[in-house]
């Protein structure tokens, strides 16, 4: 994670491991039209928030943290964004994962590498994102 805050942090796959796992027996994935795509099976996952709370948002008053977001980028660009308050202040916030296993495969026999998904999306495949590279907090101007 990098950007807006007091001190980049850098989460590897080997980092991964040493967070607590939730585990999902399936998870459709569906498209705009939440017409069934594909299902992923024996889910294995990070709770992303139990992550960025070891980040600290370099934000000059709580107040403010309601002008910041998120930026996850995967490795072909493909870009999803969420804002402060859907992360650590609703419900969203707390099922947006890092999947660590799927289809009975660990993340590092995966060619998608980090994943991410938010399982209580209506349209699960529009915030599926595979190959997760970076993290980057920004503040709205």
């Amino acid at each position: 994670m990098e950007g807006a805050v007091k001190k980049p942090i850098k989460v590897s796959i080997k980092d991964l491991a040493t967070y607590p796992e939730v585990y999902i027996d399936s998870m459709p994935i569906t498209n705009h039209l939440r017409q069934w795509r594909h299902t992923l099976l024996n889910v294995k996952c990070v709770s992303l928030k139990s992550i960025l709370d070891k980040v600290i948002i370099d934000a000059p008053s709580p107040k403010d943290l309601s002008r910041y977001y998120l930026e996850f980028i995967a490795s072909d660009n493909y870009t999803i964004v969420f804002s402060w308050n859907e992360v650590f202040n609703s419900p969203t916030g707390k099922h947006i994962f890092l999947l660590t296993e799927k289809d009975a495969r660990k993340i590092n026999e995966q060619s998608d590498r980090i994943s991410m998904i938010v399982s209580t999306d209506f349209a699960t495949g529009r915030r599926y994102l595979k190959g997760l590279k970076y993290i980057i907090i920004k503040k709205a101007d």
